[in-house]
């Protein structure tokens, strides 16, 4: 039985919405005349004269009992497509990783919109980071690795990153090792995938390779040393696909002589090591950065970093300068601030540019 501790959690979201629908016309707050909604959040409405609506949400970053979480339509990578307010509903309640063990339940007090997704199947872009499992891997060589939260409570934007993939590994007892191609994508010829429950009910592969069940202690996580990433191989299914993907396992997915050299190193019983690791840098992609990736608790995509150091940062896109609704995330020692720009209401809310 899972005990029914609760923790107080941001939801940040991978959808655009506005909040407009979730606030009655007249909820227009003072200046600096900040809501409490609960201990270590707090929320204020502002009407600037653009004319613009700013909502914005407040967490203390030193509050212990707050933190903050991302989640999935549907709870799905591969197909979903839900609105925050439902999603809200469905993480309430629901199973979180924050105190590193398993049974601790979510308290949703905010729900905000977070980054892009695929219109067709609602895959969100970029890469995201769930209750410390590495669910989707960010692009490689892609400026927008966006928000990072840690177990620590460090917080972070992330620049660009790649993933060697001599530093994608799955070790075994007999000291041999395999590079895996991928994390929750749909598995191609000769590939080896790794696939976790966020991924769909089952891994949607045909019968053409082998899959191996494997049962973990805790969440997939992405570049830590101090906690490796072993798991025990309960089950083998060679020339079968679809295989059911339970919570606390992943699958080891492979075909053509991807298949062949993993048939060559498992055996039911044995224990395997996953390691995956980044390289960071600047927005550039060519400056190292020194943020570090290890015990990273959750993160999403973003775009631009339009205000860093309190310097105003330059852009070299249109879609920045265009009058738009708007979803940003700011944070100093105190605080961590999510700013949402209403926008496509003439009269009321225009949008804004990232200048703006």
């Amino acid at each position: 039985m899972f005990s029914k501790n609760s923790l107080k959690f941001f939801i940040i979201f991978v959808f655009l919405i506005s909040w407009s629908n979730l606030l009655p016309e007249s909820s227009v707050f003072a200046k600096d005349s900040w809501k409490n909604l609960s201990p270590g959040i707090d929320f204020q409405v502002f009407q600037l004269p653009d004319p613009n609506q700013v909502f914005v949400a407040r967490m203390e970053r030193e509050n212990e009992n707050v933190t903050l979480e991302s989640g999935l339509a549907l709870d799905r990578l591969a197909y979903g497509r839900e609105t925050v307010r439902d999603i809200a509903k469905r993480y309430d309640d629901s199973l979180n990783y924050w105190r590193q063990e398993w049974g601790w339940r979510s308290k949703v007090i905010v729900a905000i919109n977070g980054y892009y997704f695929d219109p067709e199947t609602g895959t969100p872009w970029r890469g995201q980071i769930q209750s410390g499992w590495y669910i989707k891997r960010f692009d490689n060589f892609q400026n927008g690795s966006g928000l990072v939260w840690k177990f620590d409570r460090d917080i972070f934007i992330g620049g660009c990153i790649f993933h060697p993939p001599s530093k994608q590994t799955i070790s075994f007892e007999n000291n041999q090792f395999l590079n895996f191609n991928g994390i929750n994508q749909p598995r191609e010829e000769n590939q080896l995938i790794i696939y976790t429950s966020h991924y769909s009910d089952t891994t949607g592969t045909d019968n053409n390779g082998v899959e191996v069940l494997v049962e973990i202690s805790h969440p997939l996580y992405l570049g830590t040393n101090s906690v490796p990433n072993i798991g025990t191989i309960k089950d083998i299914f060679d020339q079968k696909g679809s295989s059911f993907i339970p919570f606390d396992a992943v699958i080891l997915s492979a075909s053509g002589t991807a298949r062949i050299e993993l048939l060559k190193n498992i055996e039911i019983g044995q224990k395997i090591k996953i390691s995956q690791r980044v390289v960071h840098y600047q927005h550039d992609c060519r400056t190292p950065n020194s943020n570090d990736w290890s015990n990273i608790y959750t993160g999403i995509g973003g775009d631009f970093v339009f205000l860093k150091e309190g310097e105003t940062q330059s852009f070299d896109t249109g879609a920045a300068n265009v009058r738009a609704p708007r979803t940003a995330v700011a944070y100093n020692d105190k605080y961590i601030y999510f700013i949402v720009v209403d926008g496509h209401n003439p009269g009321v809310s225009v949008g804004m540019s990232m200048w703006e």
